[in-house]
């Protein structure tokens, strides 16, 4: 069980990181990425529950009062050899595992809190990545419309030169046709 509860929890992390890593270079959050993580820490959340769950009911079936109970009853029924050493063994079985039960519940609860804090840290990515997005967006927009009047400011400004030089080009045949004028003027 350890080994298979340390295997889906690498996977799970590792899983978060490439999340965590990957949003920000899309500049979105892609609707699988989120789904995926999503149903991957349900997963995680009801495997965590049934495995505290389990630990809670071996925790309270191996309870210290039964092995109080346990001791005090072969104290009082006075077994002494081969009984007494059985139970005595048993016992200390019954310990050990109280205490594997222990290490294993305690193992969950930090891995469960390992998750839970990749998990967040995949959430706020999410949220920094869709934020940078909405920016870049923004700032996408306004550079659009500010190259669209730096267009319309070009185009007019064209429009006028065209007609400056149209005027110019009419006042310099006036002028030429108003000197060749005066020089037959001057002649007569």
């Amino acid at each position: 069980l350890k080994f298979t509860l340390s295997q889906f929890g690498l996977r799970f992390f590792l899983f978060q990181f490439k999340c965590m890593t990957v949003l920000p270079r899309l500049g979105q959050v892609h609707p699988f990425l989120f789904v995926a993580a999503v149903m991957t820490t349900l997963v995680c959340a009801q495997f965590l529950f049934a495995s505290v769950e389990l630990s809670s009911e071996l925790e309270l079936s191996l309870s210290a009062p039964s092995l109080s109970a346990l001791s005090d009853v072969g104290a009082s029924v006075g077994l002494e050899g081969a009984a007494g050493a059985s139970l005595r063994t048993e016992l200390r079985r019954v310990k050990a595992l109280q205490e594997q039960n222990y290490s294993l519940t305690r193992g969950l609860r930090i891995w469960f809190c390992v998750s839970v804090t990749s998990w967040i840290l995949c959430v706020a990515a999410i949220v920094v990545a869709r934020r940078q997005w909405v920016m870049t967006e923004s700032i996408r927009e306004s550079a659009e419309v500010m190259t669209h009047k730096f267009n319309c400011e070009i185009q007019l400004l064209r429009a006028q030169f065209a007609q400056q030089r149209e005027l110019h080009d009419s006042t310099a045949q006036v002028v030429t046709s108003l000197c060749v004028a005066l020089a037959e003027v001057r002649e007569v």
